[in-house]
This record gives C-alpha cells, sequence and structure tokens, in this order.
C-alpha cells in the first residue's frame, strides 16, 4: 500500500511538472510574441531610404513611419506608400494570428497559424517591393533642386527580413501538418485538371502586346482546389500550372515568380474558402457553401493575380505609373475572373454531385 501510494505521488508530481512546463512554454511564446510586436514598431523608425543631395549637406534619412503615414521630412514630401502600409498590415496580421493560435486547442490551431505563415510571406514580399519601388508613389522626389541619388538602406532590409525570418520560424514551428500525400485519384485528377486549364489557356482573347489575354484557364483549377484542397491546390495551379505555361507562352524565366507563381496563386482559394464555411457558417448548406467560397475566391484571386502582374509590368516591362498598371492588368484579369465566376457559379450543383459521388478523403491537417 505504502509503495502504491508513493507511485501516485511520483506520477501525481510528474503530472504537476508537465502541466507548469506547459505553461511557462505558453508564457514563453506569448512573452516572445509581445517583444516581436514591439520590434515591428520599432522598426517604423529605422531609415529604409537615404537621399544623397548633391548640395554636401547632411544626406535626408525617410524611414517606414514617413511611408506608412504619409509624413514629409527636410522639405521633401512623401507620399502615402499603399506596399509599405500594407507590408506593415501583413506583419502584424501574422503576430495577431499566431497570438490567437496560442490561445486555441491543439486541433484548432492550424487555420490561423496558416494565416500567420501567408501574412509574414505576403509581407516580407510588399517590402521588397516597397524597396525595389519607393519612387513609383514618390516620383517627385528626383526632381528636387538638390536630388542626386536614392539609396535603399541595407541594414533595415536585413533586419526587416530577419524580424520575418524570426516570426516565420516561430509560426512553422508550432504548425502541425501531416505529411502532404497525393492518391493515385488525386494524381490522376491533378493531371486532367491541369492539362484541361492549359488548353483554355490557349483558347483565350489577346490584350496588347506583353502577355495579357482573357480565357477560363482559372475555372478547372478552381474546381480542383474545392476537390483537393487549397494547399495541394496551391501545388496544382501555382506550381505546376504556373511552370507549364511559363514554360509554353515563352516570356522567359523572369516572369515566373510574378505573372505565374504569385498570379495563380489564388486560384487555389475557393479550397481555403470552402472547408472554412463548410465547417462553420454553411456546416449544413452544401451548395450554398460552394457558391460563397468560388464567390469570394475568385474576387481574392482576382486581386492576387492584379499583384503578381503589376509587379510584373513595372519590375520587368518598366511601367512607372500605377495608373496604367492597374487599367492595363485589369481589363484582362478582370473579365478572366469575372468569366470563371458565372461558370463556376452554374457548374456549382453538378460540381456537388460530383463530390458525393466521388468523394477525395480529405484531411483537416492539409486543408
Amino acid at each position: 500500500m505504502e509503495e502504491n501510494h508513493i507511485n501516485n505521488s511520483n506520477e501525481n508530481a510528474s503530472i504537476n511538472e508537465k502541466k507548469e512546463e506547459k505553461k511557462f512554454n505558453l508564457d514563453y511564446k506569448v512573452l516572445l510574441t509581445i517583444i516581436l510586436f514591439l520590434c515591428s514598431f520599432i522598426f517604423l523608425i529605422l531609415p529604409a531610404f537615404e537621399i544623397v543631395l548633391t548640395s554636401g549637406e547632411d544626406n535626408v534619412l525617410i524611414n517606414l513611419y514617413n511611408l506608412v503615414f504619409s509624413v514629409g521630412i527636410n522639405g521633401f514630401n512623401i507620399n502615402l506608400d499603399v506596399f509599405a502600409l500594407i507590408s506593415f498590415i501583413f506583419v502584424i496580421l501574422g503576430l495577431l494570428s499566431y497570438l490567437v493560435s496560442l490561445l486555441l486547442k491543439d486541433e484548432k490551431k492550424n487555420i490561423p497559424l496558416l494565416i500567420s505563415s501567408f501574412s509574414v510571406v505576403a509581407g516580407i514580399i510588399f517590402y521588397v517591393v516597397i524597396s525595389y519601388g519607393f519612387d513609383l508613389f514618390n516620383p517627385s522626389i528626383s526632381s528636387y533642386e538638390n536630388f542626386d541619388k536614392l539609396i535603399v538602406s541595407e541594414a533595415s532590409f536585413i533586419c526587416y527580413l530577419v524580424l520575418e525570418a524570426v516570426i516565420l520560424v516561430l509560426v512553422t514551428s508550432s504548425l502541425k501538418l501531416k505529411k502532404l500525400i497525393f492518391t493515385t485519384r488525386e494524381i490522376a485528377e491533378i493531371s486532367m485538371m491541369v492539362a484541361l486549364a492549359v488548353v483554355l489557356d490557349k483558347i483565350k482573347i489577346q490584350v496588347g502586346s506583353s502577355g495579357g489575354s482573357i480565357n477560363a484557364s482559372a475555372l478547372p483549377l478552381m474546381i480542383l482546389s474545392i476537390r483537393i484542397g487549397f494547399i495541394k491546390g496551391v501545388f496544382a495551379s501555382s506550381i505546376l500550372f504556373g511552370v507549364i505555361t511559363n514554360i509554353i507562352d515563352g516570356w522567359g524565366i523572369q516572369t515566373l515568380p510574378f505573372d505565374y507563381m504569385i498570379g495563380f496563386f489564388g486560384y487555389a482559394l475557393p479550397g481555403l474558402f470552402y472547408f472554412i464555411f463548410s465547417k462553420t457558417t454553411f456546416k449544413n448548406k452544401e451548395l450554398p457553401s460552394l457558391m460563397v467560397s468560388f464567390t469570394l475566391g475568385a474576387i481574392c484571386g482576382f486581386v492576387v493575380r492584379m499583384f503578381g502582374s503589376g509587379l510584373s509590368s513595372y519590375l520587368l516591362y518598366g511601367l512607372t505609373d500605377i495608373v496604367d498598371i492597374i487599367l492595363y492588368n485589369y481589363i484582362y484579369v478582370g473579365v478572366s475572373a469575372l468569366t470563371c465566376l458565372v461558370l463556376s457559379l452554374i457548374l456549382s450543383p453538378a460540381i456537388l454531385r460530383i463530390n458525393h459521388l466521388f468523394p477525395l478523403k480529405r484531411d483537416y491537417m492539409t486543408i
């Protein structure tokens, strides 16, 4: 009896130690998140750009605070830089999503952690755009009498990337995804739908001379994301379809990251919305869930495609007027997105029936 009592005491002590250790780990992560929050705001005051003057006077330092809040300095008028604002918002969103994940149970952590991961990556992309495209929103700076040149602060650039890398490592280390396994049926379905998307990409109305076209190639990829889930949908649309069409179009490997991988990433978003809505708002209403998912997916896919094509227009084709960039890309991206949205809504009942007749095994961890 005495021996059993000792064993029970040891077990209780072990359980208490584990609880204390878990509590310590949680407090540690919360504390680290708060520190990263503070670092994010502190980073706003670090000099991001340096204006060199011909007059020999002290150079003018511009930080993200000037860009995000449109605050002029030393006689230089600074316009609101949308990319700087979005980059900062994404960093804060990433940290907030991670903080939310710490308060949830294990089986519910993945969605805020995925949102956090994508937010951080998007923040990095937007900051790179800031570094290369400062004059996009402030073209008048070069017209100042004593202006010589604009220098990007390498120290701030590195500090920002380190901050983002720390957040990304913190988030991904907490993300618990099962192995991403493609079944034989999924491989066959991906192959057929990507092939159909490639064919539809060739049935198009050409817009302009730099590759823009109106087509319905997004439709099979949006349907595929509903069938196989968001993460596998990203692989099919952004990577597989992106690389194939980049090679076929022949515009060069330099266009792959912007026009194709970023641009086609949005085609997988219907799968993410469908997963969320079918588990929450439209839990027992499959058709409304599917139609709303297609609608939001098409809208967000349009925004993502506009962003990728806009980057390509500015960085690769030398378009510096943001109005020209938006107008040119809006014509073919907007009409293509609207076409795919209308077709997907018409086909929604048939897609739902196919899901019932030929269900694919979906799992929470792989979304």
